[in-house]
């Protein structure tokens, strides 16, 4: 079986699905009803449930982003945690990823471009061919740079928020959708598929497309040296 989480955006969401794809139980926390805390005890109802537990998973599925800060560290941090607690192997997924799994179709018809709202104003963006496969890295892109390959039949795939500000966003096919685990769950299937294998908990780590707006090196130290 395979449990998969997402933090990333607004929502917090869960599922859990067995190997050959089934989904078995899900979870979806609105905004402000989710707390970090619980999260564990959701995941572990989640389980319960399903009338399953923690010895029964090959694996663990995780939205790293790029995506709202504390979200991305929350879910993180979680499945690093009960990777290593467990021993079981993670598969860490971009967030752009998991909304092109959410909306990839069988047969195969449009490209995507998946989109999350930025910082300054960007629009995190990353193009998919049909089954929801990578055709291009992610990366942080101004509205008039994405206006400017917007061409049927691609069709945007993400939160209203992220393409409602792209000019000319509108003439073409558009899905408003936001980050969820189901797509996460997708997202790793397919890449097991692929042949992909997870990797150990200890190497999951959040993807970020932008530089820290801080410079942790800037400025005076706290403390002053007595040498």
């Amino acid at each position: 079986m395979l449990l998969a989480l997402d933090c990333s955006y607004q929502t917090a969401s869960g599922a859990l699905a067995r190997g050959d794809g089934t989904l078995v139980a899900s979870f979806t926390r609105p905004p402000g009803t989710w707390r970090g805390e619980r999260l564990i005890d959701e995941l572990a109802e989640l389980l319960a449930g399903a009338g399953a537990d923690w010895r029964e998973l090959e694996a663990l599925a995780v939205s790293i982003g790029p995506g709202r800060f504390t979200g991305v560290r929350t879910a993180v941090a979680l499945a690093r945690a009960v990777g290593l607690a467990t021993g079981l192997p993670v598969y860490a997924v971009s967030t752009l990823e998991t909304l092109a799994a959410l909306a990839a179709s069988d047969p195969a018809t449009s490209p995507l471009l998946a989109l999350l709202p930025g910082k300054k104003g960007e629009v995190y963006a990353q193009r998919f061919h049909p089954d929801g496969s990578p055709a291009e890295p992610a990366t942080a892109r101004s509205p008039a740079d994405l206006a400017a390959v917007l061409r049927p039949p691609l069709r945007l795939v993400g939160p209203r928020a992220a393409w409602q500000a792209i000019p000319g966003a509108d003439r073409v096919a558009h899905t408003d959708s936001g980050p969820h685990a189901l797509g996460v769950l997708r997202a790793a299937l397919r890449r097991r598929a692929a042949g992909g294998e997870p990797a150990p908990a200890s190497s999951v780590s959040p993807l970020y497309l932008r530089a820290p707006d801080a410079d942790p090196g800037a400025g005076r130290p706290l403390i002053a040296s007595t040498a």
